[in-house]
């Protein structure tokens, strides 16, 4: 009887050596659940720590491309004049926009626009101004729209629309259209209509719905026939196109 209770002991002891938490199935076999509690666990951290590689990642890149952007100092009158919108509400917003069509060209030579974006950023438009309309310039008395922008920068045209127009401004932006068709090949193109055929550096436009790439956006808003006022109606027509595309 004290043999075996010695044996047994023995046995006990040294099945507690090689499995001290007794996590043993029958026959002596280990225990699997530990090994797939840490398994599951080592996984999950995995994907955390990937998810936040990616997201730091994303942040990086918007952040480079968001420093990138060319910065125009710009003063809106009526913006600084303004109170402060009621917290948690959303204010409506204008965007002042302008051309540039050719590098070292002047701004807004051949479009002035308003883009208006309402207070929920559901719903919004596009009003374009005549760069040739004749307005009170600040400080320069009666002249073309375009003039503000040419004599005074940005500032200027700002306190010029805003003046005649009684709209309050809050952001300004000028397209380059020689980056155009990146921009428009990213949004997989834009639809325009032409009242009829016509053609711009030996590209044919037909009459009726014509699929702008990137290339032939380029020569739908520079062709050479048209005057300037209607080269600007078409980069007006052009900008339109992408931000329905865009929306």
């Amino acid at each position: 009887m004290s043999d075996t209770y010695s044996r047994t002991n023995r046995a006990a002891g040294d099945q507690a050596r090689a499995d001290p938490g007794g996590a043993r199935e029958p026959g002596g076999r280990p225990r699997r659940r530990h090994r797939g509690r840490r398994i599951a666990i080592v996984s999950v951290a995995s994907v955390l720590v990937l998810l936040c590689a990616v997201a730091l990642a994303g942040y990086l890149v918007i952040n480079h491309l968001a420093g990138s952007v060319h910065r125009i100092p710009v003063t809106f009158p009526r913006l600084a004049a303004a109170a402060a919108p009621a917290a948690g509400t959303a204010p409506a917003m204008t965007v002042l926009i302008t051309g540039q069509e050719y590098p070292g060209q002047p701004d807004g030579s051949g479009m002035i626009m308003l883009m208006h974006i309402n207070a929920g950023d559901k719903a919004g438009g596009v009003v374009s101004i005549p760069p040739g309309t004749v307005v009170d310039v600040p400080g320069h008395g009666r002249a073309a729209l375009s003039a503000a922008l040419a004599d005074g920068g940005p500032s200027l045209l700002a306190r010029t629309v805003e003046q005649a127009t009684g709209v309050q401004l809050q952001h300004y932006a000028r397209i380059d259209f020689a980056q155009i068709p990146p921009v428009v090949d990213a949004v997989g193109g834009v639809d325009v209509v032409l009242p009829e055929q016509t053609t711009s550096f030996g590209h044919t436009f037909t009459a009726g719905t014509n699929h702008l790439t990137g290339t032939t956006a380029l020569y739908y808003a520079r062709q050479p026939s048209l005057s300037e006022a209607g080269r600007g109606l078409r980069q007006q027509t052009l900008v339109r196109a992408i931000l329905d595309k865009i929306a």
